[in-house]
């Protein structure tokens, strides 16, 4: 298992359209991901999970990928959370 701490800097946090790209992002992985936030261990790969969790701009996540691509998971998936934006994608 690999993992890093970091900071959500996106100004609405992990809200629907965000989270929905983290999800996304996750289900495109090999490994299992992670989001420890708290107390909670977060299902990276499942859209509720991350809504339920309520992250906020701002608070300190630990991100962690577990399998034979983890390495390469975690730098993708530390990349799509360092580039979240709150625009609402074209239909």
């Amino acid at each position: 298992m690999t993992s890093r701490k970091l900071r959500v800097i996106n100004a609405t946090g992990l809200h629907v359209y965000p989270a929905r790209n983290v999800a996304n992002a996750a289900e495109k992985c090999s490994s299992r991901v992670t989001i420890l936030y708290g107390s909670h261990i977060i299902n990276a790969k499942s859209l509720l999970n991350i809504l339920s969790a309520g992250i906020r701009c701002g608070e300190e996540i630990e991100l962690c990928c577990e399998g034979e691509r983890e390495k390469e998971d975690l730098a993708k998936m530390i990349h799509v959370i360092g580039e979240l934006t709150d625009e609402i994608p074209a239909l």
